[in-house]
C-alpha cells in the first residue's frame, strides 16, 4: 500500500495544491515511473506532473484531448494517431474513468506499445466526481487487471493507494482544502495565484500532515481497512497476444 513520507507532503506545499489523493499519485510515480525508459507517450499528460522523474535520454511525448493544451500530439485515447509499437513505454494516469470504454482504451495502448514495453497506469475506486460530466467508471484492482491481461499486458506490480481511513482523511480533508482555497482567493490580486496557492498550502500542512499520519497508521493496524482504498497504480508489461485472439 502506498505509504506517504513527510518530505513529499512538504514538497507539494511548496509548490503545488495539497491535496492527500494527487500527493499520493505522486509518490507512486516518484517510486515507478524511473522504470521506464525509451520512448515514452504520457496519454492525457495535462501540465506533465510526472515527466520530470524519467531518466535522462528518455524521449518523452505529450498526448492531450484539448487543442490548446500544448501537448505534441492531439488525440483521443480511443484513436491514438500513431503506428503500432511506437514506443517503448506508456504514461496513463487518471485517465481510464473518463473514456466511455476503458476496454478499447487498453486494446489501443497496447497497440502502440513495443513488445516489452512497460506501462505505468493509475485509476481510482472511490474518487469523488471530477471533470464532470465525463467522469464514468471506477475500478478494483481485480478488474484493471483483468483488463489489462485480457488484451496482452501482464501486471508487474500493483499499489493500493490507502484504506478505508486514507481514503477517507482523504476525501474529507480535500473538501476543506477546496473550501481554504476558495476564501483565500482575494490573495490572488496581492501575490500572485502560484504564491496564494502556496501560501494557503503551508497553512494546511500541519493539519493535512497530523490527519494523514493518523489514517495511515489505522490503516495498518485495523483488519479489514484495506478493503477500500482511493485508486490503484500498476506497473505492466506488453507480453504479446490477447489471450482472446
Amino acid at each position: 500500500m502506498t505509504r506517504l513520507p513527510l518530505f513529499v507532503l512538504w514538497g507539494f506545499a511548496l509548490r503545488s495544491n495539497l491535496y492527500p489523493s494527487k500527493i499520493r499519485l505522486d509518490a507512486s510515480a516518484r517510486a515507478l515511473v524511473p522504470r521506464i525508459s525509451g520512448r515514452v507517450l504520457d496519454v492525457g499528460a495535462g501540465s506533465q506532473p510526472y515527466r520530470r522523474y524519467l531518466g535522462e535520454g528518455t524521449e518523452y511525448v505529450s498526448m492531450d484531448i484539448s487543442e490548446g493544451s500544448g501537448a505534441d500530439i492531439i488525440g483521443t485515447v480511443l484513436d491514438i494517431p500513431i503506428g503500432d509499437g511506437e514506443f517503448d513505454g506508456i504514461i496513463c494516469t487518471e485517465v481510464i474513468e473518463h473514456v466511455e470504454d476503458p476496454q478499447s482504451t487498453v486494446r489501443e495502448l497496447l497497440r502502440v506499445t513495443r513488445l516489452g514495453g512497460l506501462m505505468y497506469l493509475t485509476a481510482p475506486m472511490s474518487w469523488g466526481l471530477h471533470y464532470e460530466p465525463h467522469d464514468y467508471f471506477r475500478f478494483t484492482r481485480y478488474g484493471l487487471s483483468s483488463m489489462l491481461e485480457r488484451e496482452g499486458f501482464r501486471v508487474l506490480e500493483i499499489r493500493q493507494i490507502g484504506g478505508v481511513f486514507v481514503m477517507s482523511w482523504a476525501r474529507t480533508s480535500d473538501v476543506l482544502i477546496t473550501l481554504l482555497y476558495r476564501i483565500g482567493f482575494p490573495l490572488k490580486y496581492l501575490v500572485g495565484n502560484k504564491m496564494r496557492i502556496s501560501i494557503l498550502s503551508l497553512i494546511a500542512f500541519p493539519f493535512v500532515a497530523l490527519g494523514d499520519a493518523f489514517a495511515t497508521m489505522a490503516d495498518a493496524v485495523i483488519p479489514g481497512s484495506r478493503k477500500d482504498a482511493l485508486g490503484w497504480v500498476i506497473l505492466a508489461q506488453k507480453n504479446g497476444k490477447s489471450a482472446e485472439k
